[in-house]
């Protein structure tokens, strides 16, 4: 737990140092993703076609046919890394965690 927890502080942290913009994968929809195109000189028209190909629940565990328990913000382990991922959470979007 304490490797992911600090793994995806270290992703995001490091990606955010070279992004001009950040969004939540969450909020990812047709309008984000046309203005994502758009920015990096794509036909922003065929985002509507290329987002609806692909199901949401592509890497969901219940599209495999298992189901996996939800890990709740007080089920992380106390000290430096919560604090951290904590920080980076409220950086990157993720608010009321507690």
């Amino acid at each position: 737990m304490l490797d992911a927890m600090r793994w995806w502080v270290f992703w995001n942290n490091m990606g955010a140092q070279h992004a001009t913009k950040t969004f939540r994968l969450e909020d990812l929809n047709p309008e984000l993703f046309a203005n994502l195109l758009e920015m990096i000189g794509a036909d922003p028209d065929t985002a509507g076609a290329a987002f609806a190909s692909v199901d949401r629940d592509v890497n969901s565990s219940t599209r495999r046919g298992t189901k996996l328990t939800g890990i709740e913000w007080s089920d992380l382990p106390a000290g430096r890394e919560k604090d951290d991922l904590e920080r980076a959470a409220a950086r990157f979007g993720y608010v009321d965690l507690a």
